[in-house]
């Protein structure tokens, strides 16, 4: 039955504290929205990288000098911080009375915003636990946005990598002959059992170093052939095309 009562007071007394946090915290977070649609990307990153840093000794500092909020580390994620945490009992007696009888009717956010530390007599460590919270939860935003600029980073080396190597690949790749003008250049009329009559007497003449097939004497009439014949007997090719 206490401990029923204790958790409707930390539950008052937590939506307190969770408006001061969620203050904070946002102002932080469109801090750096705000800086992200200003900055170049590798300053942004850079930016991101130093903030982290700052904000992480600055939490080192806290629970250096606040050993009792050093379970903020573990608990600053939990909804019901105070409740779920070890906070109230690393709290003497006195600051335990402090708050378990704390009553939030005159609790004004404007005055905490003004002072951070204006209730800190009533809630003894209140604003340092509330900036832990917020530090911390400000560092896993930091993180996860480090992460993100490092995975756009790789994607734009992978993007550069493919765009140079299809350049290169394109380079060397054989360009396609242009045919000067029209098709059929010899005016050629012969049907296709006459090509494949002739295919078989230029291939026993061996008028060429390789095999021919009909398409490509057709090829070579038309004036399409993608690569070249090479002759074995000149005369007999100029007597073949006379």
């Amino acid at each position: 039955m206490e401990d029923l009562e204790t958790k409707k007071r930390f539950e008052i007394v937590q939506r307190v504290m969770n408006l001061c946090i969620s203050s904070l915290y946002t102002f932080y977070e469109e801090s750096i929205i705000r800086k992200k649609s200003v900055l170049e990307f590798s300053r942004l990153k850079s930016m991101l990288q130093d903030e982290s840093i700052r904000i992480t000794d600055e939490l080192s500092q806290l629970y250096l000098t606040y050993p009792v909020i050093a379970c903020v580390q573990q608990y600053y994620h939990e909804k019901e911080f105070l409740w779920e945490s070890t906070f109230y009992e690393s709290l003497d007696k006195e600051q335990k009375s402090k708050w378990i009888s704390y009553s939030p009717l005159h609790f004004q956010l404007s005055t905490f915003t003004a002072n951070h530390t204006a209730y800190d007599e009533e809630l003894p460590y209140f604003s340092i636990v509330v900036r832990a919270i917020v530090l911390e939860r400000y560092s896993h935003f930091l993180y996860q946005q480090i992460e993100s600029c490092l995975l756009k980073a790789h994607t734009i080396q992978q993007d550069d990598e493919s765009t140079m190597i299809a350049e290169e690949v394109e380079t060397y790749r054989p360009k396609k002959k242009t045919v000067v003008g029209t098709s059929n250049p010899f005016h050629h009329t012969l049907e296709a059992w006459q090509i494949k009559l002739l295919t078989e007497c230029v291939n026993r003449s061996r008028m060429f170093t390789t095999t021919l097939t009909p398409e490509i004497l057709t090829d070579f009439f038309e004036g399409k052939l993608e690569g070249v014949l090479i002759s074995n007997n000149n005369r007999l090719l100029a007597y073949f095309m006379s």
